[in-house]
């Protein structure tokens, strides 16, 4: 932060008071830790000082791009139309110290994006929502000005595995340490692309990997889990896959797994079709010790897959917990009801399960005396009722 602070101090005594401010804020709040108490009140500050200067200090920028964000005080990302681009983009990195682009309507204008020699200034490339295809990879693979790049989002963007294999075979990526390629469905992506991606010999400073929504198999995620790439991912985003029971027990089994519980804490398995088996394999993953939020939204585990977790001596640390839409009845609910975790827990969503009355009226009488932070169980259950069910519901504080 030093160079930003001198910054702020230039700025305090050439006039610019709110701006120095600013500064100060944001390299403050980018070092402290998500639950710090002070974040709140920063916040708003930050807000305030956005509200009351932003169009001055983007006069000169705001009618080049279409969007742009602040971080640690200066504009570091904007979303920009590639045809602005190409016809005045330079004027972007004249006016700021931009790291990430993201482009807009790119059509047939990625080859010559990509050649422009500003790209070299570019940390951060965003693609996403972009119909690139399978060409996509090669034509950023030509570029003679991407070898600095650390981030790539090419998510949504029809990638298919021909396409990933490029890119895993191209000496062009050796610096990305974060990859996006979410939301290429259709079954584009398997088994051929994760091996690729698996093996790459050039993805070598890769940590962060982006897979959710892809629609892919127990079989595709494996080698991920499985090959040299393993041992250096510490963030792996599935959600939105169809792993099924096997593909979460290969997950809660791996290494990777284990990274991501110890340095985050969160577990986000929403849609991966897991059934009680999946649940199962979860709660009897040692790894499962350093979780603090577990979400498994819109999954099969049922009251045994909730009976599982909520027994599961490796759920000690648990606060946070949603197992919406499982088809959840009171047996599993009297399962989490019964079990130790009850103490640590401070948010839990039932909502879309099936329960009756009584045990609602149980649960609310348990966040009352846990002192829950959020108990959400909404009478929108997708589900069909048996006769006479009864729905109620509690809505403590919004879950976050």
């Amino acid at each position: 932060d030093g160079p930003r602070l001198i910054y702020a101090d230039w700025l305090a005594e050439h006039g610019e008071p709110d701006r120095a401010e600013f500064v100060r804020l944001q390299c403050a709040l980018d070092r402290l830790p998500d639950d710090d108490p002070r974040r709140p009140d920063l916040r708003e500050r930050e807000r305030l000082l956005v509200e009351a200067n932003e169009a001055r200090w983007t006069a000169d920028l705001a009618p080049i791009v279409s969007a742009w964000a602040f971080r640690r005080g200066v504009i570091d990302a904007v979303s920009v139309d590639a045809a602005q681009f190409l016809s005045g983009g330079e004027a972007i990195f004249e006016l700021a110290p931009v790291r990430r682009v993201r482009f807009l309507n790119v059509g047939d204008r990625l080859a010559r994006l990509v050649q422009s020699p500003f790209m070299e200034l570019v940390r951060e490339l965003d693609l996403s929502g972009n119909t690139l295809g399978d060409a996509g990879p090669a034509v950023l693979a030509r570029s003679g000005h991407l070898a600095r790049l650390e981030a790539l989002d090419l998510g949504f963007t029809e990638l298919g595995d021909k396409g990933l294999q490029r890119l895993a075979g191209s000496p062009v990526f050796g610096g990305l340490r974060s990859l996006r390629i979410n939301g290429n469905e259709d079954e584009r992506l398997g088994v051929p692309g994760m091996q690729a991606l698996a093996e790459s010999a050039f993805l070598t400073e890769l940590t962060h990997l982006d897979l959710s929504g892809n629609e892919l198999s127990a079989a595709a995620v494996r080698p991920l889990l499985e090959g040299p790439l393993a041992s250096r991912l510490s963030h792996l985003v599935l959600h939105g896959n169809r792993l099924g029971d096997a593909g979460t027990a290969s997950l809660a089994s791996s290494f990777v797994f284990a990274k991501m519980a110890e340095r985050e804490g969160t577990i986000d398995l929403r849609r991966v079709k897991m059934g009680p088996v999946g649940a199962r394999a979860l709660a009897e993953s040692p790894a499962l010790a350093a979780v603090e939020t577990l979400d498994l939204e819109t999954n099969d585990i049922g009251d045994a897959g909730l009976a599982a977790l909520a027994g599961s001596p490796y759920s000690t640390r648990l606060r946070v917990l949603s197992v919406r839409e499982n088809r959840i009845s009171d047996d599993g609910v009297r399962a989490l009801l019964r079990s130790p975790v009850l103490a640590t827990l401070r948010v839990i969503d039932l909502n879309g399960n099936i329960v009756t009355q009584d045990i609602l009226d149980d649960l609310h009488a348990a966040s009352v005396k846990y002192d829950w932070q959020g108990l959400d169980i909404r009478a929108d259950s997708p589900l069909r009722r048996p006769p006479g069910t009864l729905l109620g519901q509690y809505v403590l504080r919004p879950l976050p």
